[in-house]
């Protein structure tokens, strides 16, 4: 859903629910993700489903060293769903290196093909991580998640420096009067435009918990004038927030030993 309240509220009201729990999954520096989302046509969810399951099934059995965690739609969003491994280089990117390992090449282009009229779009887009622009919990029980947020921040060209210095100090504010926060932060990079992905994850119980908003934490670490100054910041360097809410589908994930 795109925020269209006006700026410079639009990202603290966007970020308020940044203090539920992230996830700790953590590379070595430089570390970058691929996320792909896809789109699936009404009533095919199942079969598509049963295609990620047969990738987690490969993924375990190839002993994969990647991640693939899927979220899934809810209510309006029920045809999305998006994955998303964590990697430190370009070697195993060949998607998916787990179920070419296991099954090969033939097996891989006919499980393809039984997504003929399944899946209505896909696309691919690879975000740097940038730990030191988020709080990453390193305690997180990915048993435990059971929803996320995530918020794409579209920041006007050449902002990115003042965008990144208001995320620098949120981060420390944060640390300072609000140190059980956490959130992962992506910035662009390949087929992203100038939009950064920040991701919260949370459970149905962890929503109703009270939390200060990105605003309230500044303000009490750094005090008024400060945090003035840097609502300013913000303002001019961000043009919108887009929101979605996913479960976290445990279920058709590969998480790696």
């Amino acid at each position: 859903m795109l925020l269209t309240r006006t700026l410079p509220t639009v990202l603290a009201a966007a970020l308020i629910l940044i203090s539920l729990p992230s996830t700790a999954e953590e590379a070595d520096w430089p570390g970058f993700a691929l996320i792909r989302n896809s789109t699936v046509h009404v009533g095919k969810n199942a079969e598509y489903e049963a295609f990620l399951k047969e990738l987690a099934a490969a993924d375990k059995a190839a002993d994969a060293s990647a991640n693939r965690i899927i979220e899934s739609g809810i209510i309006a969003d029920g045809g999305l769903y998006t994955h998303i491994s964590f990697h430190t280089d370009f070697t195993d990117l060949r998607d998916p290196i787990g179920y070419l390992q296991v099954h090969g090449d033939d097996a891989w282009r006919e499980l393809v093909a039984g997504l003929d009229g399944v899946v209505q779009h896909s696309e691919r887009k690879i975000y740097l991580r940038r730990p030191e622009l988020g709080r990453a919990d390193p305690d997180l029980d990915p048993q435990n998640i059971e929803l996320w947020y995530t918020y794409h921040v579209e920041v006007e060209t050449g902002a990115n420096d003042q965008f990144e210095q208001w995320m620098t100090k949120l981060v420390e504010a944060t640390a300072k009067v609000d140190p059980e926060a956490y959130w992962n932060t992506y910035s662009p990079w390949l087929n992203t435009g100038n939009v950064y992905r920040i991701t919260s994850a949370t459970s149905l119980e962890g929503l109703n918990s009270p939390v200060m908003n990105p605003e309230q934490r500044i303000e009490a670490a750094f005090g008024k004038r400060e945090a003035d100054r840097l609502a300013k910041l913000n303002a001019d360097s961000v043009v919108s927030v887009q929101q979605t809410l996913l479960r976290h589908r445990l279920d058709l994930s590969y998480i790696a030993d």
